[in-house]
């Protein structure tokens, strides 16, 4: 998985846009955050702030004054991940989508809230490999977040769901609608024990069971495997 660069006039799909902005493409998982800060659904702080006089820019389509924007998130300094020079850019969302990556005049715009962003980075969401937490009793994952990761690696250290539920389990996932974008690896030491190899030499009928549920796993939506090799029963 790679971070997504932000393109200008580009749209990316949003989840849950008050506590981070989700940019989804085929290739990875990425999010927006400004600076490890939320925006929440009350008042105060720096949203809702009125826009800095005299930004100038142009109108971001033709006839905007008739769309209504959510959100504009205005003077934060973007690093896109492209490896491209920083810069300091507004942006627009719209029906859970960037809409605009670019300076707008905000006199030109109808926008439903606004989030003074100057002195903030505004970066895709960072990418946490080797992560653990239980997506489906505490999904919030507020530590994270305010780190500015935006994406976990969960069934670590060769320990996740079995691959006979994980299935069920990723459905359980989806319904609990976490807060950062979550990736299963299926354990081999899981595998080990659901197999009934467990500890011992797996020979050739051990290893087709366990190979059989490395596919299975795999097919519900497991990401690849995780070894933990120093944890029982894979040490």
């Amino acid at each position: 998985m790679s971070l997504s660069s932000l393109r200008a006039g580009a749209s990316y799909p949003l989840l849950n846009p008050r506590l981070a902005m989700a940019l989804r493409t085929t290739s990875a998982v990425a999010l927006l955050i400004v600076a490890g800060l939320y925006l929440p659904s009350g008042d105060g702080g720096p949203w809702d702030r009125e826009a800095r006089p005299g930004a100038q820019g142009p109108t971001v389509t033709e006839g905007a004054r008739e769309v209504e924007y959510d959100w504009l998130i205005q003077g934060g300094t973007v690093v896109d991940g492209s490896g491209a020079p920083s810069r300091e850019v507004d942006l627009l969302l719209k029906d859970g989508f960037i809409a605009h990556v670019g300076s707008v005049n905000p006199d030109t715009l109808q926008v439903g809230r606004r989030f003074d962003a100057e002195g903030h980075m505004v970066a895709p969401g960072f990418i946490d490999l080797h992560a653990h937490g239980d997506p489906v009793e505490a999904p919030a994952f507020h530590n994270f977040l305010a780190m500015g990761v935006t994406t976990i690696v969960l069934g670590q250290d060769g320990s996740s769901p079995e691959a006979s539920s994980l299935a069920a389990h990723l459905e359980r996932v989806q319904g609990a609608r976490p807060a950062v974008n979550v990736a299963y690896l299926l354990g081999h030491n899981t595998v080990r024990t659901e197999s009934g190899v467990g500890f011992q030499n797996p020979g050739p009928d051990g290893l087709r069971r366990m190979t059989s549920l490395v596919e299975r796993g795999l097919e519900a939506g497991a990401f690849g495997l995780s070894l933990g090799l120093e944890y029982s029963p894979g040490n």
